[in-house]
């Protein structure tokens, strides 16, 4: 049973699909806290509980609320440890972005962490980040990688018809990814370029920011609101390479769409952004210097060779395939079961 269920991203589906094929049987449970203890306290013959982003018990505008949901959220692992079941838990970010809770988010993180019979990381440079940072033994730590998006995607060609170069930022506008410092950056950038930002976008504040600059050049233009499968593959279409210019990164799957799409990509040198993208491909920058993002736009901007990149984009993508990652996971699966059938 994986927890909690993502809606319009189709990762979990396709984790689902993969993992069925290697033999386990897999779906959602929707909800929160409270649907979660339910399913617990429910005679099920499910083996192992799969949790995937935790930072729902601690989120919320009250103290007492999220100390409330931390402890129902908590109950219901211990129970499901109790009854000799595992818990494998998917470490999608090491902290939830724009939390109110810090530390009360990384007491949960390390609690689910020593709880969880084995935690999967989708690269080889995060396993000793979230071992130091959690607290958990690097055996316990298993590295599979994020799938490609080739079932949802399809790579178009770049449409050469227009002047200038068509960049694309795509997926949830929130504060951590410094999309502020990419429309400053890219009015630098002279000529006859076009910036879209396209996605869902909840934030007064940032969105009166971004909509301030935005009004001062006619080249970039805001595309607020959750985009179908369909939208996003006509904007990927659209664009020429896209921009992630992001201040806090660990997983990316936005670079996996990316790239899937047969698009290169300005991105940080950061995070797990490595295990996927290489300099030769993609636009990386240092993103620790004052210009970094700047430079790494001028670089896409002037490329004269953007489609093969994007080429060679998708073909990077595929090495990341669903039917790999469903046996690593099934792997996971039985190896964590046993070891908690023998606890």
């Amino acid at each position: 049973m994986h927890h909690p269920v993502a809606t319009g991203n189709p990762y979990q589906a396709l984790l689902f699909d993969a993992t069925r094929h290697a033999g386990w049987f897999c779906h959602g449970l929707p909800g929160g806290v409270v649907q979660l203890l339910r399913f617990v306290l429910a005679r099920t013959p499910c083996t192992v509980l799969h949790l995937h982003w935790i930072g729902e018990p601690v989120a919320g505008p009250s103290l007492a609320g999220a100390l409330a949901r931390l402890l129902v959220f908590h109950l219901a692992l211990a129970i499901w440890r109790l009854r000799g079941r595992a818990i494998v838990w998917t470490v999608h970010n090491l902290r939830d972005h724009g939390g109110r809770r810090p530390a009360l988010d990384l007491l949960n993180a390390r609690l689910v962490a020593r709880l969880a019979s084995r935690l999967i990381v989708h690269g080889a440079s995060a396993a000793g980040t979230v071992a130091a940072t959690f607290g958990v033994p690097g055996h316990r730590i298993v590295v599979i990688h994020h799938g490609h998006y080739g079932s949802v995607v399809t790579p178009r060609p770049l449409d050469t018809a227009h002047a200038g170069t068509r960049l694309l930022f795509f997926g949830q506008m929130r504060g951590y990814k410094g999309l502020p410092r990419l429309l400053q950056a890219f009015a630098q950038i002279a000529g006859p370029h076009q910036l879209r930002l396209a996605g869902s976008l909840s934030d007064p504040a940032l969105a009166h920011t971004l909509q301030h600059l935005a009004g001062h050049d006619g080249r970039v233009s805001l595309h607020p609101g959750h985009q179908s499968d369909a939208a996003l593959a006509d904007l990927l279409a659209w664009c020429d390479a896209v921009v992630l210019p992001y201040d806090d990164v660990f997983t990316s799957g936005s670079l996996l769409m990316a790239m899937s799409a047969g698009r290169a990509t300005v991105a940080p040198r950061a995070g797990l952004v490595t295990d996927y993208a290489d300099g030769d491909t993609h636009f990386l920058y240092d993103p620790r210097t004052a210009d970094g993002l700047l430079q790494a736009l001028q670089c896409a901007v002037t490329a004269p060779d953007l489609a093969a990149r994007g080429a060679r984009a998708a073909q990077q993508a595929h090495q990341f395939d669903w039917a790999t990652i469903g046996r690593q996971t099934a792997a996971v699966y039985h190896d964590a079961a046993g070891r908690q059938l023998q606890a």
